[in-house]
């Protein structure tokens, strides 16, 4: 099928403003959007900028606004996108720093800062740190949420819980739990 992707573009050592520039771009049903990027840089413009690292879903760095909600370049599937039509731009809620790549400076010392992970108390052993089987099911059950899209997101307000996720495979209220633990851990978290 033949897509129609805008693209808000921006280059502060060209242009002054950000601008929408549109490619024609045939893909098939179980196409990524991150597949659709790849085939616009590496086929019709080479100066198309936008991060990517992990490619599944995991990572985060490819979060971005597709058709106006906040999604993951490589967990949105072109058979979901409706009427041919696709528009992708950067992230809300973070300054541009070209095309669809945000900074994430903030970002990322506001992650230090709440530290969402977990602090051994004795010190690291000289080998690998063996956790107990009784804890290792515990683990399991709190899955790797934390992504620039969801750091970057608004606080959710009351009644907006069901709309504010995009990821399909981890349950909303999972998601929004962690979200307000870490940043009730950061009262400042949107300073």
């Amino acid at each position: 099928m033949l897509y129609s992707v805008t693209i808000l573009r921006y280059n502060p050592e060209r242009q002054p403003q950000p601008s929408y520039v549109t490619y024609r771009v045939e893909a098939e049903p179980h196409e990524r959007v991150l597949d659709i990027l790849v085939k616009i840089q590496s086929v019709q413009d080479s100066t198309l900028s936008f991060r990517k690292s992990c490619g599944h879903g995991v990572c985060g760095s490819d979060a971005m606004m597709i058709n106006g909600k906040n999604r993951l370049a490589c967990s949105t599937l072109m058979r979901d996108i409706k009427g041919g039509k696709l528009t992708i731009e950067p992230l809300p809620g973070a300054p541009v720093l070209r095309d669809l790549i945000i900074d994430t400076e903030k970002f990322w010392s506001k992650y230090q800062h709440v530290m969402p992970w977990l602090v051994p108390e004795e010190p690291p052993p000289d080998k690998e740190r063996l956790r107990a089987r009784r804890n290792i099911s515990r683990s399991r059950n709190r899955p790797n949420v934390f992504s620039a899209e969801h750091a970057l997101m608004p606080a959710p307000h009351h009644g907006q819980i069901k709309t504010i996720s995009a990821r399909q495979p981890f349950s909303r209220h999972i998601v929004l739990s962690s979200i307000h633990v870490i940043r009730k851990r950061n009262k400042d978290w949107n300073a």
